[in-house]
């Protein structure tokens, strides 16, 4: 729980001192246990984001079965090793595009009353996904990579 709200704190934004017109989102604790550790995650009540107004399109591409079934045979055929990775804190790195204020919980060392501006994406919102994504779509591309047309979310390094 330390080191996700340690994560936030690099990511928020000083409170702010007027009351944005945009939607204001509560935050809230999900814990789950995995077989050796305990897990938290701090994430936002997006049930008062209006479409339209607090968000556009939320759509974060996906590789097709058939594409992965693709690039997996063409690996076995040429002997080349599979290798998967887990980004630590994955949506907290990436911008977001439009500005999404939240109410910070008691305890994070904040001012009563204030609101925060976040700088990141936050678990829970509804482009948050979608900001993951275009984010490692431009890693990805800098470090030479392209998306193949018919399947945006599969990359190949040329």
């Amino acid at each position: 729980m330390k080191t996700e709200e340690v994560s936030m704190q690099v990511f928020l934004k000083d409170s702010m001192k007027e009351v944005p017109h945009e939607s204001i989102l509560g935050m809230r604790w999900i814990f789950t246990k995995k077989p050796e550790q305990f897990k938290a995650r701090l994430v936002a009540r997006v049930f008062h984001q209006i479409y339209w107004i607090d968000y556009d399109e939320k759509i974060a591409s996906t590789p097709t079965f058939n594409s992965l079934r693709l690039r997996i045979s063409t690996a076995c055929l040429k002997n080349w090793s599979i290798r998967t990775f887990d980004v630590k804190v994955a949506l907290l790195n990436s911008l977001i595009d439009k500005p999404v204020y939240i109410l910070p919980l008691v305890g994070m060392g904040v001012l009563k009353y204030s609101v925060l501006k976040l700088n990141k994406a936050l678990y829970g919102t509804k482009k948050s996904s979608q900001c993951w994504w275009l984010h490692l779509r431009g890693v990805l591309q800098r470090i030479g990579f392209r998306n193949i047309n018919e399947d945006p979310s599969t990359h190949t390094l040329d």
